[in-house]
């Protein structure tokens, strides 16, 4: 038994890691940081129009979402990516909450082609995976007390 939890938790830690340097950003490019009420983004200087934008559509999902899971998380990380030749996103709650968003758009060969507006779309569906990590009851708001995220 305790060989097998071994097992289990050398392939979590490696998985946690490998996840963690899936979203490592190229050091060679010049990021920025700007915030509004609820969020923070860090994007290309390059890219300053489009995180705007997202900005925007975070403060918009934040308004549709909050009523809904009444949950209040502090601010949230914005991380946009436009290295990515892939139209999707990723949230994780640990150690902070934070949305990486790939901006690429998606294209007509992709499942999620039928797209309203995509930075809404894409910036409100991986809101709601972060808001659906935050809450806790019983026992693990006690473990959360004490160990964080």
């Amino acid at each position: 038994m305790t060989h097998n939890l071994r097992i289990i938790f050398a392939i979590l830690l490696t998985l946690t890691l490998f996840a963690q340097k899936s979203h490592s950003l190229d050091p060679r490019k010049s990021f920025k940081e700007m915030s509004s009420e609820h969020f923070s983004i860090i994007y290309d200087a390059k890219s300053y129009a489009l995180a705007v934008r997202y900005l925007e559509e975070a403060e918009r999902s934040y308004k549709i979402l909050s009523g809904i899971f009444g949950v209040d998380i502090g601010k949230t990380m914005i991380v946009l990516d436009d290295t990515i030749d892939l139209a999707n996103g990723a949230a994780t709650a640990v150690p902070r909450p934070t949305v990486y968003v790939y901006s690429t758009m998606p294209t007509a060969l992709t499942s999620i082609d039928h797209f309203s507006n995509w930075p809404r779309d894409v910036f409100l569906h991986e809101y709601t995976h972060i808001l659906q990590m935050e809450p806790t009851r019983g026992v693990f708001k006690v473990l959360r007390y004490i160990f964080g995220n």
